[in-house]
């Protein structure tokens, strides 16, 4: 899925530019807080169309921002388990 392939920053050519983990995922707390709107983390981070159902299953998802967030730094930097994107999207619940 190109979502977790861009926080992973797999393959930019293909995926498009890596999304910053950080910013990302403090966008998808705020939208879980209601605080901003689908529109406004879509803009801001030129989301495709995939990657928008992934950001509203995380939006609606049982996960913690702080357990997306962990997940993500640690697949950012490949530290296992989280070292490939099945893996990612598993523990995230995107697969």
């Amino acid at each position: 899925m190109p979502l977790v392939a861009r926080l992973m920053g797999l393959d930019p050519d293909t995926n498009g530019p890596k999304l910053p983990v950080h910013q990302y995922f403090a966008a998808v707390a705020e939208r879980k807080r209601g605080e901003i709107t689908d529109q406004q983390v879509i803009e801001a981070f030129s989301l495709a169309s995939d990657e928008i159902v992934d950001t509203t299953t995380l939006v609606q998802g049982s996960l913690t921002r702080e357990e997306m967030h962990d997940v993500c730094c640690m697949a950012e930097q490949r530290i296992p388990p989280y070292n490939t994107e099945a893996a990612v999207e598993t523990r995230l619940g995107l697969a």
